[in-house]
């Protein structure tokens, strides 16, 4: 049944028979738990200690053997070898990482004591040990009766999100651990890049309005359609999708990027409107955003656009209004947000993730 060794041993703790593997002598900590198992009459669970003579990690159980009158004759000793199937499965991870780890530890006295080995330090098992006092550490957190998930500092210094949770019934805690700077860096790279489109969005947009603000009243009619032409050019190679539309909220200009991100040629663009471009369970939405606009004079929300082959394109919409003799018109500016819908996705599985490692300390606990 998985056990490393069994013995038998009589009511003077002299062993009659054990299979290979098994402890020649028991020694100090095995004779102690034999006498545990004798006075309570039934099983006791060894904790993790160490071989005596490998000093190699191990654990037990001891069954005391009675006779008719209840009297101990003997004991049976199951020996458990945790590096046959209790470290392999808690030092599993579901996806790959660099960083991430699974451990176990207990309190002995003022201190927590690392019972597996680490996965960047070998030689830690019933070895490697740190003080309470060290509350920044997820382990000492861990023996203090905290659970959940926290930030703080593991045994290599680093800064680490680990989740906590005692194994029932047993004198133990698990870790899970990954370093923050592994679960975050998708998202550093993200925000670097939305920050430095927003900014060149905004100073470039920002940069054309007071241009164009300083010279209207100067400009005749041929600098005028120079300065469309330019106006045009740079619309035609943003990295977004951008849109002039009417009162009516019909479109009359889209750029180039337009057309390539939603499948359509601009002269089919051009007749076209806002609610096209919205699934027919959405227009109702897309109505209310409409009206918000109307009211607002500008407005950033998130939607979902159909494509011309059906499928749907996650957008971030930025849109402003303004007055052109006497008209209104919009300037509606749409971002591709396929990236950062996945990466939303990534870092809820890795939450459900969290929350399905405090529910496998549970059960170890039961099976233990």
């Amino acid at each position: 049944y998985g056990y490393s060794a069994v013995l038998v041993v009589d009511e003077h703790f002299n062993t009659r028979f054990a299979t290979g593997g098994a402890s020649p002598l028991l020694k100090n900590f095995g004779r102690h738990s034999l006498v545990e198992a004798v006075r309570g009459g039934g099983v006791y669970f060894a904790d993790f200690h160490l071989h005596d003579e490998d000093r190699a990690p191990f654990l037990g159980l001891f069954v005391t053997v009675s006779d008719a009158l209840g009297s101990p004759i003997g004991s049976i000793v199951l020996q458990i070898d945790p590096k046959r199937y209790l470290y392999p499965f808690i030092q599993a991870w579901p996806v790959p990482s660099e960083s991430a780890e699974t451990i176990l530890v207990r309190r002995e006295g003022d201190s927590v004591l690392f019972l597996n080995e680490l996965r960047h330090r070998e030689g830690t098992a019933l070895a490697l040990r740190f003080p309470l006092s060290d509350q920044s550490l997820p382990a000492a957190m861990a023996v203090e009766g905290r659970e959940g998930v926290f930030e703080g500092r593991d045994h290599r210094g680093e800064k680490v999100l680990a989740a906590l949770k005692g194994v029932p019934g047993s004198p133990w805690f698990m870790i899970a651990k990954i370093d923050e700077e592994e679960v975050f860096a998708p998202l550093h790279r993200l925000s670097l890049l939305l920050l430095f489109i927003v900014v060149s969005t905004f100073a470039a947009g920002a940069a054309a309005g007071v241009l164009l603000f300083k010279r209207q009243r100067a400009l005749s009619m041929m600098e005028r359609r120079a300065f469309d032409e330019h106006y045009h050019s740079f619309s035609r190679y943003a990295a977004d999708a951008i849109f002039l539309v009417d009162e009516r909220f019909l479109f009359r200009e889209v750029n180039e990027r337009a057309c390539e991100a939603y499948g359509y040629t601009r002269s089919e663009l051009l007749s076209m409107g806002v609610l096209d471009l919205h699934f027919g369970e959405e227009r109702e939405r897309a109505e209310k955003l409409i009206g918000d606009v109307i009211r607002r004079g500008s407005s950033v929300f998130e939607s979902r656009h159909r494509r011309k082959d059906g499928s749907a394109l996650p957008v971030e919409i930025s849109v402003r209004s303004m007055e052109v003799e006497g008209r209104r018109w919009y300037q509606a500016i749409a971002r591709d947000i396929t990236d950062r819908k996945e990466l939303e996705r990534e870092l809820r599985r890795d939450r459900d993730f969290l929350n399905s490692i405090t529910e496998t300390a549970t059960y170890l606990g039961t099976v233990t």
